[in-house]
């Protein structure tokens, strides 16, 4: 098994663990890419419309896991949407990407 499938697997669980649903985990070197369902707010799951909230709640489970050093940095950036029934659009964040190591 690969460092990159022992981290996706890692990661993975820990989300589930803490109840964060996730469709898609992408680990390369250094970049970690996270995709919520668009879907999730409907199922029950929390969008986080601020990205500064999410990007700190990633890290400390990343810190948990030991992928992450506690006085590690990440550079994080958000795109695309939650779609919900009863609101429409908004401007929710459901991907997140982390760079290991960056301001």
């Amino acid at each position: 098994m690969n460092p990159y499938e022992i981290t996706f697997r890692a990661l993975l669980g820990t989300f589930l663990k803490h109840g964060i649903c996730v469709e898609r985990v992408n680990v390369g070197e250094n970049t970690i890419y996270i995709s919520l369902p668009k879907n999730s707010y409907v199922h029950g799951q929390v969008c986080i419309k601020n990205i500064d909230d999410q990007a700190k709640i990633i890290k400390k489970l990343l810190i948990n896991i030991g992928i992450l050093p506690s006085d590690g940095k990440v550079k994080y950036r958000g795109t695309n949407v939650c779609w919900t029934k009863e609101t429409g659009n908004e401007n929710f964040i459901n991907n997140i990407e982390l760079v290991l190591g960056e301001y």
